[in-house]
């Protein structure tokens, strides 16, 4: 079946109007539907387990398995999906977490073997997109800190570690209020801190977790404070200069990261706000924030003290700059 086929299949009226995004897991399509002369939109991400026939057919003859074996050897992978799509419903009456609307998990019945998994969620902006459109300032990076530690403290309280927290799955929403996404794979803390699985985007990963070491929730503190460094810094991670760049240039920055060399100063924002951000990055985890709401504290009084530098652009450059190494 086509992305088309299973949405209407599942959810009659509506229509895909556009892809929007596509990542490690499925494929995110804008929809839209008609009723009584208004138009509803929304987002639905929907994710195939197996990716494709191809990928069954792998499995089962790379292990010698059966069809119904192989199908068994998929189940775990629906299961994981169904406790992503738990953890946001737990989470998604906060104000700063992406909500989902609807949801279904189903059999391919169209002669192959496999699932779909549907979920239905508001329709929001990338914060990449975001930037690429306005002008962005200092104050709209506060107010992005300020909307995900207020994510990331609800995460806390429901004992949820979100483990990559980046640009890609940072959302705005037309009001301007920022929300936290894309929970596929966060864990609870008990699951996680002591697991060797670094599962993530590298570059916005706190080290303990790259190093397979026991981690806590500031380790999302930590991939925060290095989307608000790269906003701070035309766009560029630390350690890393403007001009062009080389894969050794990329690969040395990271290894400074993870070795924890002290960061430069960004190039734009006062030594107050670079001191915020340097505690949320601080490579001991014991030296940085250990919650959410000490950060959150630190942004407040840093809006109310400097208010003269909110509305100061951060003259991000439009470039694309590798993630990985």
């Amino acid at each position: 079946m086509t992305h088309r086929e299973i949405i209407t299949r599942v959810w009659p009226g509506w229509e895909i109007e556009k892809k929007i995004g596509e990542g490690s897991y499925g494929k995110v399509f804008k929809v839209s539907k008609e009723s009584g002369g208004m138009v509803q939109e929304s987002a639905v991400k929907v994710i195939r387990i197996p990716e494709d026939e191809e990928e069954f057919k792998l499995v089962q003859e790379k292990f010698s398995l059966t069809r119904q074996e192989t199908e068994e050897y998929f189940q775990p992978e629906v299961e994981r999906f169904k406790k992503e799509i738990l953890i946001m419903k737990d989470l998604g009456e906060e104000n700063n977490i992406v909500r989902i609307l609807d949801f279904e998990i189903v059999k391919d019945t169209g002669g192959n073997y496999g699932w779909y998994i549907l979920i239905r969620m508001e329709l929001l902006e990338s914060l990449e997109s975001l930037i690429k459109r306005k002008d962005f300032l200092v104050g709209d990076a506060v107010s992005l800190a300020e909307d995900i530690l207020s994510a990331l403290k609800s995460c806390e309280e429901h004992n949820i570690l979100h483990r990559d927290v980046k640009p890609d799955n940072l959302f705005c929403n037309k009001y301007g209020r920022y929300k936290l996404g894309d929970f596929g794979i966060a864990r609870k803390l008990k699951e996680s801190s002591l697991s060797l699985s670094h599962r993530g985007t590298d570059n916005y990963m706190a080290p303990e977790i790259y190093q397979g070491k026991s981690y806590s929730h500031n380790a999302d503190i930590y991939s925060l404070g290095i989307v608000l460094y790269k906003l701070l810094n035309n766009n560029r991670l630390p350690f890393l200069e403007q001009g062009k760049l080389t894969a050794s240039d990329l690969e040395g920055a990271f290894k400074k990261r993870q070795t924890g060399e002290n960061f430069p100063k960004p190039i734009h924002g006062s030594e107050k706000l670079f001191s915020i951000i340097e505690k949320m990055c601080a490579f001991d985890p014991k030296d940085r924030f250990q919650n959410a709401e000490e950060v959150l504290e630190q942004f407040r009084e840093y809006r109310k003290n400097n208010a003269d530098e909110l509305g100061k652009s951060l003259e991000i450059k439009r470039m694309d700059v590798p993630d990985s190494v």
